[in-house]
């Protein structure tokens, strides 16, 4: 009683802080991390920019009103792991989908990487994050191919942390409850409540990963190369393979397609932690919310958890496939909204600009003494506080 007491009135103390961000916390603990831990390559550059995101090291701009009013603003460092200077690019996925999304029931797909498994994702992104995706893709449609004879649209996002910030990669798909059938004449629906059985969906995708990934290490392109830890990989493999697989499907239960890209709007433009789930920070630790309650890491750790989801260069988060794919947006999909006799999307409004909030009026930008109004093409190396 006394234990869950002082740890209530821990988390209070916290709380009543003054708001921290994960920016703030890695500019205090990135330094101490990178004297005691090792990270990726790309996973460096990242936590710099992260760093000195919204501060003078990237420079800024001065924002003044005829009425007096004034303030500094410095530039954003616009990483897509960043979670201060992400929620713009969220809201225009989330626009760009409302346009693109047809208007039919979707289900909502999750295919998961067991346990099993999770090292090999950590030391191979590069290969096992978009094998996700692919084997997800192929099952999905191969079996709409057999059982519907109709194409999906499949939007599909990556999302490899749990609440705790250990890594769990899984991706989540968006799926038309229905398609367009191979002679695009007609449209075909798998009503509301059933898509394709949860079994032979789990057993076909663990199927396509463990034989892409056998291949992957017969040919020596996992870490560590097969020469040199064979019985690791292999057994990492085998243990899998008698695995229980998840694929879970949600049906649409009524909501439309905005509805339920809304929800995935959450992971494309984010990152493993918004700012709003941090209680507070202390000299040694870390506080923020899970859905079990608060969880306190010590800053090095929390930093290392939280690279360990920062995605290497070039890796997509959202993939589209089937009527969803760049390739059919002109022609097949153009199709499908025909069949389905519905109209097509308006543009939506441009964004208002920036207007003073004291009286409305137009703002107007100056430099910064000493400091360049934009931003440099390197940021400075992370410093602990002074």
């Amino acid at each position: 009683m006394v234990r869950g007491a002082t740890r209530s009135c821990a988390v209070a103390a916290l709380s009543t802080s003054s708001k921290v961000t994960v920016n703030d916390v890695l500019r205090r603990f990135v330094p101490e991390f990178r004297r005691t831990k090792s990270t990726s390559p790309w996973a460096k550059g990242v936590l710099d920019w992260l760093c000195a995101c919204r501060t003078a090291a990237l420079g800024g701009r001065m924002l003044s009103c005829a009425c007096g009013w004034s303030r500094p603003v410095y530039n954003s460092c616009g990483n897509r792991h960043c979670p201060t200077c992400r929620a713009g690019a969220r809201a225009e996925w989330l626009a760009a989908r409302r346009l693109s999304i047809l208007p039919v029931p979707h289900f909502q797909v999750v295919f998961t990487l067991p346990g099993a498994l999770r090292t090999v994702a950590r030391a191979n992104p590069r290969i096992v994050y978009p094998l996700l995706f692919r084997a997800a893709a192929q099952t999905l449609q191969q079996l709409a191919a057999e059982r519907l004879g109709a194409q999906l649209g499949l939007l599909g996002v990556l999302h490899t942390w749990a609440n705790d910030l250990v890594l769990h990669p899984h991706v989540h798909f968006l799926v038309t409850a229905g398609g367009l059938d191979v002679d695009r004449q007609r449209w075909v629906e798998t009503g509301d409540t059933y898509l394709f059985p949860t079994r032979v969906m789990a057993a076909l995708f663990r199927g396509k990963v463990l034989e892409a990934l056998r291949k992957y290490a017969e040919a020596g392109s996992l870490w560590p190369p097969r020469s040199k830890d064979c019985g690791r990989t292999d057994g990492a493999l085998r243990a899998a393979y008698r695995h229980r697989w998840v694929v879970h499907v949600e049906p649409p239960n009524g909501r439309r397609a905005e509805t339920a890209a809304a929800y995935l709007a959450r992971y494309v433009a984010g990152t493993a932690l918004s700012n709003r789930r941090i209680v507070g920070m202390s000299k040694t630790h870390v506080t923020f919310q899970t859905r079990r309650g608060p969880m306190r890491l010590s800053g090095v750790e929390f930093v290392r958890r939280f690279a360990s989801h920062i995605l290497p260069p070039r890796q997509h988060r959202v993939r589209y496939y089937g009527l969803y794919a760049p390739g059919n947006l002109h022609t097949r999909w153009v199709l499908a909204r025909r069949l389905l006799d519905v109209p097509f999307p308006a543009e939506p409004p441009p964004r208002p600009k920036r207007s003073c909030p004291e009286c409305g009026g137009v703002l107007t930008e100056s430099s910064i003494p000493g400091l360049p109004r934009c931003r440099p093409a390197r940021p400075p190396q992370a410093r602990g506080p002074p």
